[in-house]
């Protein structure tokens, strides 16, 4: 799986869309509003818009969201591989 990512300057998260409707309810369960996801320019990838109206201390929660989403994504992928 992808690692997520977020674009402050485009204002963008790119996400593995298995993954984007559990990022997106995490988002908005701390008060980060989120466009729907759309087509990414690489294969296996969605966008998700954040607003222009969406503040510096707004990017900052969901750039701490997604560091701790793609620890807990690693971790998991750590633990599968290790049951095999």
């Amino acid at each position: 799986m992808m690692t997520s990512l977020l674009s402050r300057k485009d204002r963008l998260i790119r996400i593995d869309p298995r993954e984007a409707d559990d990022l997106i309810a995490l988002l908005q369960l701390v008060g980060i509003p989120c466009g729907a996801p759309t087509a990414g320019s690489q294969p296996g990838e969605v966008c998700i818009p954040l607003p222009s109206t969406v503040g510096d201390a707004e990017l900052g929660r969901a750039e701490a969201i997604l560091l701790e989403f793609n620890r807990m994504r690693s971790t998991r992928a750590m633990h599968h591989a290790q049951d095999n």
